[in-house]
């Protein structure tokens, strides 16, 4: 494997390329303020309550909004939450917030909850016994949980960072008992906005185009080289904006032959495999399944994602789907493989939400 990830400035914020041998597998792009972005941390107020919509709505500081699922115990109009902001502003919808706010590192998240250590399922039973330890490092009242990236990683690095996301929840927590409402509580720099999500994807470096991003990443406890080039040249070598261009088109050719036709509607996105002058359907399946997720990446799509593979047997469709599974396993958002519908489709779900497993 020889996936970088390269952060550098783009545009009026900051952007992330995670790249394999040159070929661009994703790609995040942040502004620089991080107000109202996925990760920062409010006390806001409620300005009113929708039920009908199973919604609130809070204010937050700077007199932006954000949308809230009703629980349990709703809210009322006027009260103050602490939330966490989990997706941008989009399609003129306001941003979305959670009631439960977690810190996520590299390879812990910690959130409110009866203290405990949380193993990922993927863990062996070595390893499982050498981070155990960390148990003692959860402070009370709070709840960590390891990520998958966690496997192989360093325990020493692990705890290290374990305790300096509990820190930072400390601050938080006290900055939450004297501020007025609202107020921003903390809020990821951009050169961590835009490389966290891709560390999923465990790149083999990480290389930030300068110094002050060099800074932001360290401070988030992610390893980084500083190339000392600037974030034009940097992404230029990489052909980043080359390659970002083919997700704007409808039509994406495959290396192997055949294309793809992607039509996104309000409803869905629908993806359609074409074998052109190739008459192994089973072959162009197979080769369409890496662009495919990797298209659904580039283009950020969300919601209900339907793909019309060409048609073969059973056999042949559970190596697509089995290789479907691989594919998305880095992405930073939570992929739902629904499988095939009984029209010979094959159906997929993308969340709004990065995924912190």
């Amino acid at each position: 494997m020889s996936r970088d990830l390269v952060v550098a400035p783009w545009g009026d914020g900051i952007g992330g390329a995670l790249l394999d041998d040159g070929w661009l597998l994703d790609w995040v792009a942040v502004p620089a303020d991080g107000t109202v972005q996925p990760g920062a941390i409010h006390l806001a107020r409620v300005a009113q309550t929708r039920p009908e919509l199973g919604l609130a709505f809070v204010a937050l500081e700077g007199g932006a909004e954000a949308s809230l699922e009703l629980g349990a115990a709703p809210p009322r109009q006027g009260d103050t939450l602490l939330v966490q902001i989990a997706a941008a502003a989009r399609a003129g919808k306001p941003a979305r917030a959670s009631a439960r706010p977690a810190l996520a590192g590299q390879y812990v998240v910690l959130r409110h909850g009866t203290p405990a250590l949380r193993l990922p399922a993927t863990m062996g039973e070595g390893e499982a016994e050498r981070f155990g330890a960390l148990r003692d490092a959860v402070p009370e009242g709070l709840s960590a949980s390891l990520r998958s990236a966690a496997s192989g990683a360093n325990p020493k690095r692990v705890r290290e960072e374990l305790v300096a996301l509990a820190q930072l929840w400390m601050r938080i927590s006290r900055d939450a008992d004297t501020r007025r409402t609202p107020s921003l509580l903390h809020a990821p720099a951009a050169a961590m906005r835009a490389a966290m999500p891709l560390l999923r994807a465990r790149p083999r470096r990480v290389l930030a185009a300068d110094r002050r991003i060099l800074h932001a990443l360290a401070t988030g406890r992610v390893e980084a080289t500083c190339a000392d080039a600037p974030g034009a040249a940097l992404f230029d070598q990489h052909d980043v904006a080359t390659q970002l261009a083919s997700a704007e088109t409808a039509v994406v050719p495959l290396t192997d032959g055949g294309s793809l036709s992607v039509e996104t509607t309000r409803a869905l996105t629908a993806i359609d495999v074409d074998g052109g002058s190739d008459g192994d359907a089973g072959r162009v399946n197979r080769g369409a399944v890496r662009e495919i997720a990797r298209q659904i990446r580039l283009r950020d799509l969300r919601g209900t994602i339907v793909v019309d593979f060409l048609r073969t047997g059973e056999a042949s469709r559970r190596v697509v789907a089995d290789a479907l599974a691989a594919a998305v396993a880095i992405d930073r958002r939570r992929v739902g493989l629904l499988g095939w519908t009984r029209g010979g489709l094959y159906e997929m779900r993308r969340s709004d939400e990065l995924d912190d497993r």
